[in-house]
């Protein structure tokens, strides 16, 4: 879009500034159909080879970086998709209407004079409308389509970083597949549990790193506290022991009993830390009640949960930094398809014999997936670590290539001012009031496009909650960065071109076409 648009900027203006051409052509019998098919043909001709050599590039540069990660994912690939292809020739047809056809039916109405007379004319304010409104959309999109890229591109960073609280090399995971029942998911976990060398075992909802969507929660207001409004919160239902086979420590309270896992028992809850930030200002959590502001299936409340421990973020939720905050709840009848295995030895070497323990309790299960927990959802990571690379590129190359078209589209402005600015000069204007009157239009149209691409980019994070990972909010600084580097590069793309025509002596200038 942004190699098309660019191209599109130029072949527009020239196309729009060549009404003497195409109206001698008329008067001296060549058909009006004929003159705006070869002008379109040659903005579709330019079009498509600018189309071809951006999927070219496109396609290069991702598989570079699909090479460059060790551990992509086996079942994505980046073959030419013949969607991709129709949807590129669709949008050279698209950009080449808008640049050459409907420039081409404008300057092929005038008659030989008033052709003739275009040609020599003035240009006080560019190439009007159609120019100013091109302008505006490439810088809006422009800033938009860079917003949206830095964006992503921080929230999968996110996604593979590092958990410190996590344990190193000690933790073999494994995914229980159709698992029959709850409790031969519980038989699993002691079978695990009596293997040589394992400290801890459990089974939980998800494992660390792998997002849980956020629920609504409230803290239990005490005393004169006023009752604050439900917050979103990612929540993570665990098995007796999981905790501990993640390696956490308890920073408060303590962790999960078995008493807490038996049917009928007080509803309890154990926190992160930064919870009790967000949630209660870093008060002393142990005895609040929190509760999911959400209705059950029935139709019934969920209950108020008492926090009885405090543990470290252990990767309960990554991306948004605003959505850490989360809590993890005990569950007995619910199925919990992640097994998480705490070793003193190698976790790899201890894959067979959980594998014959799980066999022994389940002869028709295969465990599925079975690596460390630094390996867990590596292919996802490794294909999130290529995607932030290319958003980030290509939102660099946007933004290039925006930076280029603008300039180019600014310089053709000036230039055909050319005439114009003599006659200032040779009136006696200032250079300052010449540049001033050249770049005034112009900045004005930067201006707009600015503000309108960072309103989209603003309201593309609106949109993050539909998304199915978490990505955090943009912020102000980074739509102003943008925003602000834009304007000096087009602030630079006016300047240079108004210095260069004012460079021209009146006599040159008069002469002009």
């Amino acid at each position: 879009r942004v190699v098309a648009s660019t191209g599109a900027g130029v072949v527009f203006a020239r196309t729009w500034w060549r009404p003497p051409e195409p109206g001698v052509r008329t008067a001296l019998g060549a058909a009006r159909s004929r003159v705006v098919g070869q002008l379109f043909f040659e903005t579709l001709l330019l079009g498509s080879i600018a189309a071809a050599a951006g999927l070219a590039g496109a396609y290069t540069a991702l598989r570079y970086i699909k090479g460059s990660f060790e551990g992509w994912p086996f079942w994505i690939t980046l073959e030419p998709n013949p969607r991709i292809v129709a949807f590129v020739v669709v949008l050279t047809l698209l950009v080449s209407m808008v640049s050459g056809l409907f420039p081409a039916l404008r300057v092929t109405r005038h008659d030989l004079r008033n052709a003739l007379q275009a040609g020599r004319g003035f240009a006080f304010g560019g190439f009007g409308k159609g120019g100013a409104f091109l302008l505006v959309v490439e810088v809006a999109l422009s800033v938009a389509l860079l917003n949206g890229a830095v964006t992503m591109a921080r929230a999968f960073n996110s996604y593979i970083q590092d958990v410190p609280a996590l344990p190193k090399n000690q933790v073999l995971t494994a995914n229980l597949g159709r698992i029959a029942s709850p409790e031969s998911r519980d038989k699993i976990v002691e079978a695990a549990k009596s293997l040589p060398g394992v400290v801890a075992a459990g089974a939980g909802q998800l494992l660390p790193r792998l997002y849980p969507p956020p629920r609504p929660t409230a803290i239990e207001p005490m005393g004169d506290e006023p009752r604050m409004a439900a917050q979103p919160a990612p929540s993570h239902a665990v098995a007796n022991g999981y905790l501990e086979a993640i390696g956490a420590q308890s920073l408060s309270g303590r962790l999960f009993v078995a008493s807490d896992f038996i049917k009928g028992a007080a509803p309890v809850a154990v926190v992160n830390a930064p919870f009790v930030e967000k949630f209660l200002g870093g008060r002393n959590p142990i005895g609040r009640r929190i509760r999911i502001e959400r209705p059950r299936e029935d139709g019934s409340q969920e209950p108020w949960y008492e926090i009885v421990g405090v543990v470290p973020d252990l990767g309960l939720s990554v991306g948004d930094p605003a959505l850490v905050a989360g809590f993890y709840i005990p569950v007995r009848d619910e199925f919990l398809y992640y097994l998480a295995v705490r070793t003193t030895v190698d976790p790899l070497k201890l894959a067979p014999q959980l594998r014959a323990a799980v066999a022994s309790v389940d002869p028709d299960l295969q465990l599925e997936e079975v690596r460390t927990l630094e390996d867990a959802g590596r292919e996802d990571r490794a294909f999130l670590s290529g995607v932030a690379l290319a958003l980030t590129s290509m939102g660099g190359m946007a933004l290039a290539l925006s930076i280029v078209g603008i300039y180019a589209l600014l310089s053709f402005m000036v230039t055909r001012r050319t005439r114009e600015i003599g006659i200032r000069v040779a009136l006696g204007a200032k250079n300052w009031q010449v540049v001033r009157s050249i770049t005034g239009g112009a900045s004005v149209h930067l201006m707009i496009g600015g503000i309108l691409g960072t309103v989209l980019g603003l309201l593309f994070a609106q949109m993050r909650a539909v998304i199915l990972i978490s990505i955090p909010a943009p912020g102000v600084w980074m739509p102003a960065t943008i925003f602000l580097t834009l304007a000096i590069a087009g602030g630079v793309a006016c300047w240079v071109p108004a210095r260069r025509a004012l460079s021209i002596r009146p006599s040159e200038a008069l002469n002009a076409d």
